[in-house]
């Protein structure tokens, strides 16, 4: 027998046992992992207030699931569902026009019936990431791109609805930057503040003071420009300081008791080669993978986590080509938690 051959005989066990090891000490370190949809890319989901119940749209219908029993309904054409009332109603966009990027407001009781229309009028809304609504149901927070190919601006819009259907409803740009800078929007904490985030920097925008500037105003227009300048009605914060005075926006990236964050990282060049990463926020901060292949929040919508306990959910890549979105899963970091992680 050659020397390398005998080596690699007496050496072989060692690293498997090492390996082994390895793969033990990562697996106590994740979540439990539970796959909610197959099949069904998702576009934009919602926990209900009570948390066992996710709305969620998937190909302009109407989802709901029961994240107990796994059992899932097919309720009414739409997308971007939202709970108001309290969970006994929702929200929900209905695609128009001959290309659909224009969409009616509506809304409907928890199981689809009992159907209303918000507005007389449709709107120019993107549908990725999911708008947000206010806990009235008068305001939307949602995304907006625009711009030339050297420049372009990256906006968060607020729709407000009027008291009846025949009300003229106004759109307004509370927020701008340019692109790469990151924003996304992480929940309203009331009726009259929104709290958003830019480039990690966590912002509390009061809707009812904040600079605003009309939806057609164009680039060079001065209220545009002084968007991104004011600070008027503009506080900046962070996640311990909405933690200490108790004020954690409902159906978001932080967990409601305050300890947990989780935030997606992109890794290498593909849209869906992101991380699942949960930080803690309370006592010693240390971050723990979650998962690979999520989907980018940019379009799809950030992780949320349920209005109680450790459950979160998010979207992870499917594998087909042809979405960069995927199917829902859910996370329990209560076994994390349990081990004191």
């Amino acid at each position: 027998m050659r020397i390398r051959d005998w080596l690699t005989c007496l050496l072989l066990p060692l690293l498997i046992f090492s390996s082994s090891m390895k793969l033990v000490a990562e697996e106590d370190t994740k979540a439990k992992l539970r796959q909610l949809t197959k099949d069904l890319p998702i576009f934009g989901f919602c926990w209900h207030p009570s948390g066992p119940e996710i709305l969620f749209s998937s190909r302009d219908w109407i989802y709901s699931i029961d994240v107990n029993s796994g059992r899932v309904k097919k309720l009414i054409p739409g997308c971007c569902p939202q709970w108001i009332e309290d969970g006994k109603r929702f929200i929900y966009f209905l695609r128009v026009g001959y290309d659909g990027n224009r969409s009616e407001l509506w809304s409907a009781d928890r199981n689809g019936e009992a159907r209303l229309r918000l507005c007389d009028k449709d709107f120019f809304i993107l549908t990725k990431p999911s708008p947000i609504v206010a806990p009235n149901g008068k305001m939307i927070a949602f995304h907006y791109e625009r711009g030339s190919f050297l420049c372009r601006f990256y906006e968060i819009r607020l729709l407000v609805l009027g008291d009846s259907l025949e009300a003229e409803p106004s759109v307004r740009i509370l927020f701008v930057v340019t692109l790469p800078t990151c924003l996304h929007i992480i929940g309203w904490l009331d009726n009259n503040h929104l709290v958003i985030v830019r480039d990690g920097q966590v912002l509390v925008l009061d809707v009812h003071q904040v600079e605003w500037a009309p939806a057609d105003s164009n680039f060079t227009s001065e209220r545009f420009l002084r968007l991104n300048t004011s600070s008027v009605g503009v506080t900046e914060t962070s996640y311990q300081e909405l933690i200490r005075t108790g004020k954690i926006p409902y159906n978001c990236e932080v967990s409601q008791d305050g300890r947990w964050l989780a935030q997606v990282k992109h890794e290498g060049e593909q849209p869906y080669k992101n991380k699942m990463i949960v930080r803690k926020l309370v006592g010693e901060e240390k971050s723990i993978m979650i998962c690979e292949d999520v989907s980018p929040p940019r379009y799809y919508g950030l992780p949320r986590f349920a209005p109680a306990g450790l459950k979160m959910a998010f979207i992870k890549w499917s594998g087909d080509p042809r979405y960069y979105s995927g199917d829902l899963w859910m996370a329990d970091l209560s076994e994390i938690e349990a081990k004191g992680l």
